[in-house]
C-alpha cells in the first residue's frame, strides 16, 4: 500500500463491521474516493469526530488495490455553527449529498474541493443558508459543464426548462414536457447569483429559488436527492 497525505471533507459516512466507519471523501488531491476508518466508532477512537460528515482536515490514506484505509486524521475545521442549527446543518447535509452525488470516484479536481468548503463556508454564515446553497449549486452546475441559463425573463409568468438549459418562451412550452411556471423574482435572483464569486449574505426567497434548481439537478443526475427535497416545506 502506498501512504498519501489529502485535504478532504467527509461527505458521507456508514457504519461497516462492528466498529469501522465507510466514509466518502472528497479531496484536493484525489477527488472523491471510499475508505474505511477502522475502529472510528470505538467511544475513545482518535478518528471518531474526524469522521463525522461535514469534517474537514487532513487525513492520511493507505490506498490499496481494493480497499483504502485511513491511518491518521487530523480535523481542521467540524463548522460547529452548522451543527448547532438545524436549517444550516440540512442545508449543508444536502450540498454534501449534491457533491457525492456529482463527482465520480478519483477524479482529482482542486476546484471542486474548493468549492465545497465556499459552499459550507456560506451556508454556516449567511443569513439565508439556503441562498448559500443555491449559489454553490449553481457553482457546482456550472463545474460540470451545465450552467442554465436564466437571463431574458420578463415580469410576470415565465417558465423554465432543464432539458431546455434554462428559461423557455410560452410559445416553446410544447417543445418541453418539463417546463414548470417559476417568478420573475426567482429568476432574476438565479441570474444574479451566478454572476457572484462568493456565497450571499442574503437573499429574498431563498426556499423558491433553490427549488427552481431542484429539477435541474434530476435532470443532471438522472436520480433522485432525498437530503434535497427534505428542505422544503411541501417535501417536493
Amino acid at each position: 500500500m502506498s501512504t498519501v497525505t489529502v485535504d478532504a471533507v467527509v461527505l458521507r459516512r456508514w457504519d461497516w463491521g462492528e466498529s469501522d466507519r465507510r466514509l466518502s471523501l472528497l479531496s484536493r488531491e484525489r477527488g472523491k474516493f471510499l475508505c474505511i476508518a477502522r475502529g472510528a466508532r470505538k467511544p475513545k477512537s482518535s478518528l471518531a469526530g474526524a469522521t463525522e460528515p461535514l469534517a474537514a482536515g487532513t487525513f492520511e490514506i493507505a490506498f490499496g488495490r481494493r480497499t483504502n484505509y485511513v491511518t491518521q486524521a487530523l480535523p481542521k475545521h467540524l463548522f460547529k455553527q452548522i451543527r448547532a442549527d438545524f436549517t444550516r446543518l440540512n442545508c449543508a447535509l444536502a450540498w454534501a449529498e449534491l457533491l457525492d452525488a456529482a463527482h465520480g470516484l478519483e477524479t482529482p479536481s482542486s476546484g471542486a474541493f474548493n468549492l465545497c468548503l465556499l459552499g459550507l463556508a456560506g451556508i454556516e454564515t449567511s443569513r439565508t443558508p439556503l441562498g448559500a446553497l443555491a449559489w454553490a449549486e449553481l457553482k457546482l452546475l456550472g463545474q460540470l459543464g451545465y450552467a442554465p441559463d436564466f437571463s431574458g425573463s420578463k415580469r410576470g409568468r415565465n417558465f423554465v426548462s432543464a432539458a431546455a438549459g434554462g428559461v423557455v418562451s410560452s410559445s416553446q412550452l410544447g417543445d418541453f414536457f418539463d417546463a414548470q411556471p417559476c417568478s420573475w423574482e426567482v429568476l432574476v435572483s438565479l441570474d444574479k447569483l451566478q454572476s457572484l464569486h462568493e456565497p450571499p449574505a442574503f437573499i429574498k426567497k431563498s426556499e423558491d429559488v433553490l427549488s427552481a434548481l431542484l429539477p435541474f439537478w434530476l435532470h443532471v443526475l438522472g436520480h433522485d436527492l432525498p437530503a434535497h427535497k427534505s428542505l422544503f416545506k411541501n417535501g417536493s
